[in-house]
């Protein structure tokens, strides 16, 4: 079971931020918007997995953050081979 940082924001810069434990990021996206709390999250992204690479994602995207367990006392780093990574995005509608 991974845990994913799913971050992004709507159009009046609202956060739809959410961490979920799940087996792969369209669990996790699955999970994302099985939890829309009425307040709009599925129609503001695109209803599936963007196919383009995930170092494509933009700010304006809803981008999936593999977030590592190590256990280990400290910050954790972005962008690195042992950090928090973007693996997928959705893009906006």
């Amino acid at each position: 079971m991974n845990l994913y940082f799913i971050n992004g924001s709507d159009d009046n810069g609202d956060s739809m931020d959410l961490f979920v434990r799940a087996e792969s990021p369209q669990e996790a996206f699955d999970i994302w918007k099985a939890n829309d709390i009425n307040i709009g999250w599925s129609a503001v992204f695109e209803g599936v997995l963007s196919s383009e690479p995930a170092e494509d994602a933009g700010v304006e995207d809803l981008r999936f953050y593999l977030v590592p367990e190590n256990n280990v006392a400290g910050a954790l780093n972005w962008h690195v081979p042992e950090g928090v990574n973007c693996v997928a995005h959705v893009n906006p509608i």
